[in-house]
């Protein structure tokens, strides 16, 4: 239960959250909520009921048979993974079971994994037993799983009809264990020292961003030499030579009747 702010301790809560049953139950003594809307939109009003519906329906059993109902608390993990399995069983009359408890069966794994003498992937069994006040609800741990693709049933002994029920019409739910990403992908930080070891073996030299203006410095001196060709029609040149003969002629002429020649 949350007390209202400024409310006196021991007072009457505003928010109350139960369960009954296998479902869960969230009362709200505040029927203004809508009241957070003013100025603000739908900022806080949205915000804090879609957060209730998301807790609310948190463990809603989506795979269902008619006898059980079965979820997990999530759909990945990460080796070495620990799964909480929840199941809702009925009889064949459609009544919660009254059991104290059930097993179920948990198949597959690595694909390198040890399997039975008959071919199939080997199975471990998990004790579910009943929630005190959810009446037919169930609930267990499978814990150190290693990595793989995973399927739960649910064995009922004492239904006798679902025993005639055929496995592959059964409800199943499934999941998968993943391996933990690499040291080096979780730590991207750069290690200054490795760095500096690598750069002194390989004969250069480690340098930080604050040291960039040392890089050219370092980096070896080198001679570049640059050739420029161009390229000039022959027909540009015409006009040139045109003016250089009739230069010529005109020297001639000049020269011949400076000199009186013939």
């Amino acid at each position: 239960a949350a007390t209202a702010p400024g409310a006196e301790p021991g007072g009457p809560p505003a928010l109350v959250t139960s369960f009954h049953g296998a479902g869960r139950v969230f009362y709200a003594a505040v029927d203004e909520t809508w009241r957070w809307r003013y100025r603000t939109g739908d900022a806080h009003f949205k915000r804090f009921w879609s957060q209730v519906f998301r807790w609310a329906t948190a463990d809603r059993l989506p795979e269902g048979d008619g006898f059980v109902r079965i979820g997990t608390d999530d759909v990945r993990y990460e080796e070495p993974a620990t799964v909480a399995v929840r199941a809702s069983l009925r009889d064949a009359s459609g009544s919660p079971l009254a059991e104290e408890w059930v097993e179920a069966r948990v198949a597959g794994g690595v694909a390198e994994a040890p399997a039975t003498p008959g071919g199939r992937p080997a199975e471990r069994r998990v004790r579910l037993e009943v929630v005190p006040g959810a009446e037919g609800l169930y609930r267990g741990e499978i814990e150190d799983l290693p990595a793989g693709d995973y399927k739960v049933t649910v064995d009922l002994p004492a239904v006798p009809e679902y025993t005639a029920v055929p496995a592959e019409r059964r409800a199943s739910v499934g999941f998968i264990v993943e391996r933990p990403p690499e040291r080096e992908l979780l730590d991207l930080a750069a290690d200054a020292s490795l760095l500096g070891e690598v750069a002194r073996i390989s004969g250069g030299e480690h340098l930080r961003l604050a040291e960039a203006q040392r890089l050219e410095e370092l980096l070896p001196r080198k001679t570049y030499r640059t050739e420029t060709a161009t390229r000039t029609q022959a027909w540009s040149f015409a006009w040139w030579i045109a003016g250089a003969f009739a230069a010529l002629l005109a020297a001639e002429w000049v020269l011949r009747k400076r000199w009186e020649l013939v």
